[in-house]
């Protein structure tokens, strides 16, 4: 819901920057950060989109990539905080919560 790249629908429709940034900072609470799925939603969240009318302040930004380093979260979750790049297919299966049969693709 929050991904500032969305996994499906148009970029209009993604949450405006302030509203992204104040559900990350909720997410970087030590009571949060325990729960499965939290650092993924962080680096989506947070991520780069190389449009900077969806992504997040920097400051924002550079506390999930600390948090997300300390927690040694995923190198490509860490990478998307860092660069503008697409979602690999582990991580995109992750974000829409369903896997595909074996050898079967999305194109």
């Amino acid at each position: 819901m929050g991904a500032r790249t969305p996994i499906f629908g148009s970029v209009h429709k993604v949450l405006p920057p302030d509203t992204a940034a104040a559900w990350a900072r909720r997410l970087l609470g030590p009571e949060t950060l325990k729960l499965d799925g939290s650092l993924f939603a962080l680096a989506q969240l947070a991520r780069l989109t190389g449009d900077r009318e969806r992504d997040l302040d920097a400051s924002v930004r550079a506390q999930v990539l600390a948090v997300l380093e300390e927690n040694d979260a995923s190198p490509s979750w860490r990478r998307m905080l860092k660069e503008v790049v697409s979602l690999g297919a582990a991580d995109r299966a992750r974000a829409l919560g369903d896997t595909l049969p074996v050898g079967l693709t999305v194109a």
